[in-house]
């Protein structure tokens, strides 16, 4: 029995590279690295603040942009909606 991975559309921000998993054909892992969004044996379901953030985010991210967020994530396992709301506000 093997795994497999696949990409799909994250149901909450609506990321288009949200990481799909299958272990066995038993266990399915789902992870969004923009909006938190994440579901394996307990769902994870972002808060609705975040989730249009996120989108806001998405729509103002050049592509370079989000492969840094994905490879971000996979190093430290953080979502950037956390990195956004750690990060001090600018000031403009």
């Amino acid at each position: 029995m093997a795994s497999h991975n696949w990409f799909e559309e994250c149901p909450y921000c609506g990321f288009e590279n949200m990481l799909v998993a299958s272990y066995r054909d038993i266990y399915f892992d789902v992870i969004c690295p923009v909006c938190g969004y994440s579901r394996w044996t307990g769902e994870k379901i972002p808060q609705t603040e975040d989730i249009e953030l996120a989108k806001q985010t998405l729509r103002e991210m050049k592509v370079e942009e989000i492969e840094n967020v994905i490879e971000l994530y996979h190093e430290e396992n953080v979502p950037l909606i956390a990195r956004l709301k750690d990060e001090p506000p600018s000031k403009g």
